[in-house]
């Protein structure tokens, strides 16, 4: 079974999703079967391999038995836990399922309290929020604000050009964008595409994806 496991998880790691199910499901049955302390771990790895290989429906209840073992077994706040969290939020927002709303307000909290709010990972689930409360929950007043007070925080903490700060300022453009708000998004992504391309260049991804939102919102 451990055999099986840790050859799931090296294909993961050599990015090949699609191998690494099958054993990561055996292993997974034996786990359940014999009652095995490794069933948490073996579950979320299989979680992820699915999620990689953009099987979404297949992930979430897998994910969801991971974080009711890690509840059980560690705690509401331990890291293993908050990370099956997290990861079930994920899944949930790419199925459009406004569970993950929720999910994701308990993981920013978690956060907050393991890590304060000037923390990168506390900024990175507050994002992850506001994509969520935008294209899944359709709050876009709150997404908004939620987006300014993020970008201010990470301007003043990594300064105007750094990924993160990039990054809000494309979701920040996404949001204004799907309230119409046409010329405040267009100047939006060219402040953000100006900067992507001078600290990133012009093959970054970010770089690319801002790009293609200022096709959308011109076109």
């Amino acid at each position: 079974m451990e055999a099986r496991y840790r050859l799931g998880r090296t294909l993961i790691l050599r990015d090949n999703a699609e191998a690494a199910e099958a054993p990561l499901r055996e292993a997974l049955d034996v786990c359940v079967e014999l009652g095995h302390e490794l069933t948490q771990i073996v579950a979320f790895t299989l979680g992820v391999c699915l999620k990689h290989g953009r099987k979404y429906a297949e992930a979430v209840p897998l994910f969801r038995q991971s974080l009711e073992l890690c509840t059980l077994e560690l705690g509401a706040e331990h890291a293993d836990t908050r990370r099956a969290r997290r990861e079930l939020a994920r899944s949930l927002s790419y199925l459009q399922d406004a569970e993950a709303e929720g999910l994701y307000r308990q993981v920013v909290a978690a956060e907050l309290a393991a890590n304060g709010r000037e923390h990168l990972a506390t900024l990175r689930v507050q994002c992850e929020l506001l994509d969520v409360l935008s294209c899944v929950c359709n709050k876009f007043g709150e997404a908004e604000a939620l987006g300014q007070e993020l970008l201010s925080t990470s301007r003043a903490l990594y300064g105007a050009a750094h990924p993160e700060t990039l990054d809000l300022m494309c979701a920040l453009a996404r949001v204004i964008y799907k309230q119409g708000r046409l010329e405040e998004a267009e100047a939006f992504c060219k402040e953000t595409l100006g900067l992507a391309e001078t600290a990133l260049g012009a093959a970054h991804s970010l770089t690319l994806w801002t790009r293609q939102l200022m096709i959308r919102v011109l076109f």
